[in-house]
């Protein structure tokens, strides 16, 4: 998980503070530039929630939300495609939170070979 440090600069040395870290290897992010390009984005997702893309070629695909990519409005979120978890990158704007019937909906029946899951619930698994 990433961590976000805000720093305090003499008047007019941001640049040069944000090239020194950007040399040492960490992102930065100039507050006047996030403030230009329309602040940081907001959104209600914390990680591990689960959401649903409604927007784009992945429309309807399920995933794990996993954070912002900075101050951008684009976000990554792990997906099951094809038998893989993949990260991938999408607008927040293309996600809405997954409904309680849809985040069960999803569940696991078996643990393999044939070995069913008992959820407390007491839901019949879709597979």
């Amino acid at each position: 998980m990433e961590s976000w440090y805000a720093l305090y600069t003499k008047p007019n040395a941001e640049a040069q503070v944000a090239r020194t870290l950007m040399v040492r290897g960490f992102k930065t992010f100039l507050l006047r530039k996030i403030e230009a390009q329309g602040g940081l984005p907001t959104h209600h997702f914390k990680p591990g929630d689960e959401v649903i893309i409604e927007e784009g070629p992945l429309a309807g695909l399920s995933g794990i939300f996993q954070g912002p990519l900075g101050p951008a409005e684009r976000v990554r979120i792990l997906v099951d495609f094809l038998g893989q978890a993949s990260r991938i990158e999408v607008p927040v704007a293309a996600l809405r939170a997954a409904t309680e019937e849809e985040s069960r909906r999803r569940r696991r029946g078996t643990r393999g070979h044939g070995r069913r899951i008992r959820y407390r619930d007491a839901l019949p698994a879709d597979h």
